[in-house]
Parts: C-alpha cells; sequence; structure tokens
C-alpha cells in the first residue's frame, strides 16, 4: 500500500482528524484520534508502519518523521519512532533514527532529534539537547 507522505490540514480539530485518518491508512500507528498532526508534516514512506503516535500528541506544520537512516558505511537501518502521551513536537523538527519521545515532552523548533527524550523533558536545538525539566503536574 502507497504511504502518505503530506498531511495538509487547517488548524481546526475537524481538520486534523480527517488529516489522522489518512496517516493511519498509510501505515503508522496512532493510538487515537485525539491528536494534532500540522500543515505540511512528512512521515517516512518506507517504513511508515514503523512509527507509533499516542493520544494527544501534537505534531505541529513542517515537522519530519523518519524511520530508516544509514550509518557512515552506507548501510541502512530500520528503527520505530515512538511519539508519547501529550508530546509536544514544535514546528519543522526533524526526526531522524529510531528514539522514543516520551510522555509530556517538548521538543522546541527546529529541532534535529537523533536521541531518546525521557517523560516530562524540553530539549531543543540541532542536534537537539536537554534544556530542562518538566512539572509533571
Amino acid at each position: 500500500m502507497a504511504a502518505l507522505l503530506v498531511i495538509c490540514s487547517k488548524s481546526s480539530y475537524a481538520r486534523a482528524c480527517y488529516s489522522t485518518f489518512f496517516v493511519k491508512l498509510g501505515g503508522v500507528k496512532i493510538a487515537s484520534y485525539q491528536c494534532f498532526i500540522g500543515k505540511n508534516v512528512s512521515m517516512d514512506g518506507v517504513r511508515p508502519d514503523l512509527i507509533f503516535i499516542e493520544k494527544n500528541a501534537i505534531i505541529t506544520a513542517g515537522t519530519v518523521i523518519l524511520t530508516h537512516f544509514a550509518n557512515s558505511k552506507g548501510r541502512w537501518y530500520y528503527g520505530e519512532v515512538h511519539i508519547g502521551e501529550h508530546a509536544f513536537i514544535g514546528i519543522r523538527t526533524i526526526i531522524t533514527k529510531p528514539v522514543s519521545i516520551g510522555k509530556d515532552a517538548m521538543v522546541g523548533a527546529g529541532s534535529i532529534v537523533t536521541k531518546d527524550i525521557p517523560d516530562y523533558e524540553v530539549w531543543a536545538g540541532n542536534p537537539a539537547r536537554f534544556v530542562k525539566k518538566r512539572n509533571e503536574n
């Protein structure tokens, strides 16, 4: 089945639910329709079935999520990308390599994520680095 690479949605909740439906058709695993996928979000077309998005996650415009990468010798690898409950992914973030973004974690705009992000933490930059711990309440 062909994967849907670009999701075009307006900021309204109804449009986000509609877009989420088409992402699921492409093979992306989404826990529920209670998440937001912004305009021009690109999901990996090679292995979209390795992307997992939990409920209430927010993925803002222009984000790119990749599940495949090459090492220094040119060998290709695949891995799962998990985006946790209530996670927030800032605009134009690139998620490369297999990573997990924890529950209530935040990723700053324009970041490049190459490592796991624990629950309740804020990360930003290129490559993304720890900024601060969030309150768990």
